[in-house]
């Protein structure tokens, strides 16, 4: 399914119990269009950690770390996961720290 015909604007943005300021300041149009970069370059580099994915967005590493579990609450991406039904890390190729793999789940 293209990224545009599935729903990147469905989970809230901020917590219930951030300041009012927080939720205002939530440009939503910029927020789509970072999930969609996201989960684009996610599916061209599978089994990547969020700081590979910022190198191939040109986001920035932390708005690749919150984009990530919006996309996997929505469904459209889940971190890899061994037999025993944990995490994969692995060491990233940029950041060279213990990290978690990310992939888009089929739909």
């Amino acid at each position: 399914m293209p990224a545009n015909q599935f729903d990147l604007f469905d989970i809230a943005t901020a917590r219930k119990t951030d300041p009012d300021s927080s939720h205002l300041a939530i440009d939503k149009e910029q927020l789509i269009k970072q999930r969609t970069k996201v989960y684009l370059a996610l599916k061209d580099h599978p089994m990547t950690t969020a700081r590979e994915l910022a190198a191939f967005t040109g986001l920035d590493r932390y708005m690749v770390s919150r984009r990530l579990p919006e996309l996997e609450k929505l469904g459209h991406i889940s971190r890899l996961k061994n037999d025993n039904m944990t995490s994969v890390i692995r060491e990233c190729k940029i950041g060279h720290k213990m990290s978690c793999v990310w992939i888009t789940v089929k739909q």
